[in-house]
């Protein structure tokens, strides 16, 4: 079974999907890097078209393209980040005002919180039991099986999935910029990096 896993697992990183951020989804805090594969927050936000598919009190981005079919397998960088809500949200989820993350609203997340709990944020809660926090997230959207899987790559294991779902729509990539303090570590405050 180990064995199987292991061979599964680097099966989905050898079909890994190539995700930007669309910055017209994105709240208007949100600025990218390096081809849109990184996001960071400013305090100075510019001038922006507001259109009904940007967040607008969330620190919300979707991922540039959508999917309607098929595996599709990404990656992201959270190495001693704070904070971070990251998977997968369906098209037609709400964008406006203060949401809520659930399945039933169209949003497939989990979260690290700044209390350092990871969760799965379904129809509860769910507390995931990890020895040690993820270095690098993989997340796993198998649309016409209808699931949305977490790994952590670097550790080879996998999180929590969701299963059971009925997409209707477009499924797309999906971060929530969590804002840390700084506390001395010089990565907390690097970009979220999406692994190419």
């Amino acid at each position: 079974l180990l064995l199987f896993t292991f061979c599964v697992f680097f099966l989905r990183l050898e079909r890994a999907t190539k995700i930007t951020w669309d910055p017209n989804t994105a709240h208007p805090r949100l600025v990218f890097f390096n081809d849109n594969t990184e996001v960071s927050t400013t305090n100075d936000v510019p001038q922006f078209q507001d259109n009904p598919g940007r967040f607008d009190v969330v620190l919300g981005v979707l991922g540039s393209t959508g999917f309607s079919r098929g595996r599709h397998y990404w990656e992201v960088s959270v190495a001693e980040k704070l904070c971070y809500h990251i998977g997968m949200v369906s098209e037609s989820a709400k964008r406006k005002g203060s949401l809520s993350f659930r399945p039933a609203k169209g949003f497939w997340t989990i979260v690290l919180n700044k209390q350092n709990e990871l969760k799965a944020i379904d129809r509860t809660s769910v507390t995931l039991q990890v020895e040690r926090l993820p270095i690098t997230l993989g997340i796993l959207l198998d649309y016409n099986k209808g699931q949305v899987s977490f790994y952590d790559s670097g550790a080879r294991s996998h999180l929590y999935s969701f299963s059971g779902q009925e997409f209707t729509d477009r499924i797309f990539p999906f971060l929530n910029y969590c804002l840390q303090k700084y506390t001395g570590n010089g990565n907390s405050l690097k970009p979220l990096s999406v692994r190419k």
